[in-house]
Order: structure tokens, then sequence, then C-alpha cells
């Protein structure tokens, strides 16, 4: 037997004993009473075992009050003028000990009903702490998945890491991510208990939860797929089921054999899980477009004869062509791109000046300026650049053309001096 009954079977039974010698007390009093013929009975004593009986017991504890009732009817019962007096006695004994005994046991049952309240209410309060601790801890187990994302360069991993979360962390024992190429959902990932017949590519126009999921850009918690209107899962045996937009990318999808298998916290879980999946796919695309900009730009001006450059404000080179690396007579770009930019120019604070012009501007502008090549030559550029400002109004960096003018400038110096001469022989003459 359990500690706490044992407990209880004790403390029952010496109220038992209680009452007993209460009763027997009150007994043996109006015994007593009779023997000495005393006409009048004080029986007020009555009333503590009959109160402490039916407070202890409830309405079983009113047989006390009959006993003693009798008791005192039978006692006194050849007391002629005492009799009636003795019958309202024993009837207000009766009265009493019934009346207690059903306001004891609707203490109980209130006393009952609030511990029943509590208990339910602590169950609930450690049953919600369990969750949140839950929570927080796939939150955290989630976090780490994002930063596996953000070092990885493939989107095959993004998706192989996306669905491997939803099913160890999250628990979504079947799910699947689709991708839209072209017009068609493409199965790139699915959880290792999804059957391969329960997956299938269909059209965004096809319809279906994966179609509205993409379309609307929401997420759906559908408890019985069944009662969904525009869900067509691929197997008959699904019941239950989540849908997550990918932003523009596609679909995730977890589902159950089971009714009502998900609820508020798996969507939004799922939700988390997915964002940061979102975030890689930019990411990964803005990288590989960036990329591929880059590398059509390099091809461009790598046929160029202009000298084209891209450099931050310090002076690095981030990009030069071979054109440019052959004006200022390096033996490659990539001799040229260890030097700072200002280390060509005649006077470095041309640059200076250069990039306040462009910065205050912020229009294209040419300049006229003289270089030193690699092999300490003199020469004559035009430069005709500007500056790609941030979102904060600083310089990015610095996009520029530069020309080799060096032979008109010659040509020009021998204009001049001879219409210097003519001007001067003309003078002569005249």
């Amino acid at each position: 037997m359990p500690q706490n009954e044992l407990k209880k079977a004790s403390s029952e039974e010496d109220k038992l004993k209680i009452i007993a010698i209460a009763v027997t007390l009150c007994v043996a009093i109006t015994l007593y009473f009779r023997i000495i013929e005393v006409k009048e009975v004080y029986t007020h004593l009555f009333y503590i075992p009959i109160g402490l009986a039916s407070f202890w017991f409830g309405k079983k504890g009113f047989f006390v009050a009959l006993i003693l009732s009798l008791v005192l009817l039978l006692t006194h019962l050849t007391m002629d003028q005492l009799f009636l007096n003795n019958v309202m006695r024993a009837f207000m004994f009766c009265i009493v000990g019934l009346a207690v005994g059903i306001l004891s046991e609707e203490r109980n049952r209130a006393e009952n009903e609030l511990k029943k309240y509590s208990e339910r209410l602590e169950e609930k309060v450690e049953g919600r702490t369990r969750g949140l601790k839950e929570s927080k801890n796939k939150i955290e187990q989630l976090h780490k998945v994002a930063v596996q994302m953000e070092s990885t360069q493939l989107e095959e991993e993004v998706y192989q890491l996306t669905v491997d979360a939803a099913e160890k962390i999250l628990e979504f024992d079947m799910c699947t991510l689709d991708v839209v190429e072209g017009n068609q959902f493409v199965v790139k990932a699915t959880s290792s208990e999804l059957p391969l017949k329960g997956t299938m590519s269909s059209s965004v126009d096809e319809g279906g939860m994966a179609a509205k999921t993409y379309r609307t850009g929401k997420s759906y918690l559908t408890k019985d797929l069944r009662k969904e209107k525009e869900a067509r899962p691929s197997l008959d045996e699904y019941r239950s089921g989540i849908s997550i937009p990918i932003g523009k990318f596609g679909v995730f999808q977890a589902v159950s054999t089971e009714v009502d298998a998900f609820d508020q916290e798996d969507l939004e879980l799922g939700e988390l899980l997915i964002s940061h999946t979102t975030e890689a796919l930019k990411r990964i695309r803005s990288e590989k477009a960036l990329q591929e900009s880059e590398e059509k730009y390099k091809s461009l001006t790598k046929q160029l004869p202009v000298g084209v450059y891209r450099t931050t404000e310090d002076g690095k080179f981030l990009h030069a062509n071979p054109a440019l690396a052959a004006i200022l007579e390096f033996e490659s770009v990539e001799d040229l791109m260890k030097i700072s930019a200002s280390d060509a120019y005649n006077d470095p604070r041309e640059r200076i000046n250069q990039i306040r012009q462009w910065k205050t501007t912020k229009e294209i502008i040419s300049n006229e300026l003289k270089f030193r090549t690699k092999k300490g030559r003199e020469i004559w550029i035009r430069d005709t650049g500007r500056v790609i400002l941030d979102e904060n109004g600083e310089i990015s960096y610095i996009d520029g053309v530069i020309e080799d003018i060096t032979d008109r400038k010659k040509v020009e110096e021998l204009l001049k001096k001879q219409r210097e001469e003519l001007s001067a022989f003309a003078h002569t003459v005249s």
C-alpha cells in the first residue's frame, strides 16, 4: 500500500477512535443522569461527537447523531414531562448532523475540484515549459543548420540540409522539397521515409496545395486533406500536411498518414527553417549571377583596345584589362594589379582631386593627366570615369576607361610650335 494511503487510513482510524470515545462518554453521562433520576439533562456535549463525525465523514456522520438521539430518547422514555423536550433535542441532533455532513461534503468536493484543477494547471504549465524548452532546442539546432547553409555554394546541398533538418530536428518523417523549373515542380530532395511513389512532379498550373502555396506565397496547415478541395495528395493514405513557400524558388511540403498530425508550432518552426533555405538560395543565385556578370564584363573588356579598370577608393585594383597593362608597360594584368592606382599618376595628388570631383558631381567626367609607366616613361592619358556609391553614400568602387593620348599630345605640341614659328616669321616679314 502506498505511503499516502497508509497515512490516510491511519488518520481515519484515529478519527473513529476519537468519535467512539466521545460517543461513549455521552452515553455514560446520559445513563448516569438517568440512574440518579435527574429531571433536567444537559445534552450540549452531544454536539461534539455529532459535529466531529459529520465534519470528518460527511453524511455518513449522521449515524452518530441518530445513535445519540435514540440513546437520549430510550433512556428518558418514562420521563413524560421531559420526553417532548428530548424529542426536540434529538430532532436538532439529526438536523445539525445532517447539515454539517452536507456542508462538509460540499467543502470536500470543492477542495477536490480545486485540487484537480490545480493539478491540471500544473500539468499544463509543465507541458508548456517542456514545449518551450523543446522549441528553444529546435530553434538552436535550426540556427546551426542555417550556419551550414551559409557556408555552402551548392543549391543541392541546401536542398538536402533542409530536408535532413526537417526530418531529424522537426521530426517531419515524410517531407519533400520541390523547385520550380520553367513551369514545372521538380523534386530536389525527399526525406528517407517518403516512398518514391509518394512524390511526383507537377505543373504550377495543375492546381493542388503546392501550386496554391507557390502562387499565393502563403503557408498552409491542413488538418484533414480529405476536406481540402484543392488538396491532391500523391497517395490516398496521406491525411494531413503543411505546405510552405520557398520564396519564388519552390515549395516545401510535409505529410502524415494521420489526421491532425501537425499544429501551429510545427508550421512556425517549418517556416523558420524554410526562411534559412530561402536566404541561402538567394545568396547562391545572386553570387552566381554576379560571377557570370563579372565573367562577361571581363570577357568584353579583354577585347577592347582601351584600358579598362575598377579600383577601390584607396587605389586597389579590382579589375584591369590587358590593354591597360600594355599602356602602363606591365608584362601582365596580374603584375599591374599588384600596385596601387595612385602609383601610376605622375602626381598622386591629382587622383585625390579627381575622386573628389567625381564624388561631388556623381557624373562621368574625363580628365587629361600625366601618368608614369612601369619603365619610368612619362605618358599622357585621358581618364574617363565615375564613382559608384553604396547605400550610405560612400564610394563602393571606381570604374574608368583610359586612353593613351601621348601621340596626340605630341602632334598638338608640334602644331603649336609650328604656329608659333609661322607667327614669328610673318611678324619678321612684315
